[in-house]
């Protein structure tokens, strides 16, 4: 899991960001509807809960997007 990121906070990890980030168009285009979302909770099966302000913290974790 450290090798992967998965422990240094939120976001995705290393290899989620080399299998699915390759194409920066089609990741901007299928995170926009879910980043114009009013979401104030991000809840996750592993990894850090953000209890607040969600929507700034997964813009930070999808730049582009």
């Amino acid at each position: 899991m450290g090798l992967n990121g998965a422990l240094e906070g939120f976001g995705p990890t290393r290899l989620a960001r080399w299998l699915f980030f390759a194409d920066k168009r089609a990741l901007a285009a299928s995170m926009k509807p879910v980043l114009d979302l009013d979401i104030r909770a991000v809840i996750m099966s592993h990894g850090q809960v953000v209890g607040r302000d969600g929507g700034q913290k997964m813009r930070e974790a999808f730049p582009g997007s």
